[in-house]
């Protein structure tokens, strides 16, 4: 099985355009979200340039996202690395908590907030310990097409800003449809804007939706199929 799957960041008012976009072809991402943050209007400097980051009022997000799968990105966006277990609890199963309760559905799933390597053993452990979270999405890439070896460390194949990106969705669809293979493609939403880039993922979703024996999953449907 041929696999794609989609995983975006932080729940910005983007969310409105992409999540829409995803509905159009009939796909379904997976759309990490902070909820600590809802409703904030305000703009940062990202990797130098001034954009818009606001985040969707919890109102609105029950709308944009009915069609997709909703995961965790902790409450207020911290590096995980620098509190002490029972901070990392609270950001990681408070955010849980607050995600399921709004949207009524579990929630199992997140990304580590924060670039570079934003975890490390310890979060692991805290979060497996004291959490429902069972996989959780790094920003890794790693140009490929696999399952991870630990859903707690999943790496993505690449960002949708990657310079390689439409090239890897070629590639993904060339391949033999032999066992199973993963394209995940992970982002941010207010990064189409802040680089005049939605283009590349409208493209993409075409791209994707023209190619026989592709699936779309989101990646609590991926981890529950193949976790082992």
């Amino acid at each position: 099985m041929k696999i794609f799957t989609f995983s975006f960041d932080d729940g910005t008012v983007q969310d409105r355009r992409l999540a829409g976009l995803f509905s159009s072809y009939g796909f379904r991402g997976s759309f990490n979200i902070n909820s600590g943050f809802f409703g904030n209007r305000h703009r940062i400097r990202h990797i130098g340039i001034e954009c818009d980051h606001s985040e969707l009022s919890r109102d609105e997000a029950l709308s944009v996202y009915k069609d997709h799968e909703i995961c965790a990105h902790t409450k207020t966006h911290p590096d995980l690395r620098t509190l002490s277990d029972e901070q990392i609890t609270d950001e990681v199963e408070g955010d849980r908590k607050a995600l399921e309760e709004l949207f009524a559905l579990p929630v199992t799933g997140m990304a580590y907030p924060g670039g570079g390597k934003p975890y490390n053993e310890r979060v692991i452990r805290v979060i497996n310990e004291t959490t429902g979270i069972r996989f959780a999405r790094t920003i890794l890439s790693h140009h490929r097409f696999e399952m991870p070896k630990s859903f707690m460390e999943w790496h993505p194949t690449c960002d949708i800003n990657d310079l390689s990106a439409l090239d890897l969705a070629e590639d993904f669809i060339a391949m033999p449809d032999e066992g199973v293979s993963l394209f995940y493609i992970w982002g941010h939403s207010f990064e189409f804007d802040k680089l005049d880039s939605w283009d590349i993922i409208e493209k993409l979703c075409a791209r994707l939706s023209q190619a026989d024996g592709l699936v779309n999953m989101t990646c609590g449907e991926v981890f529950r199929a193949y976790a082992k």
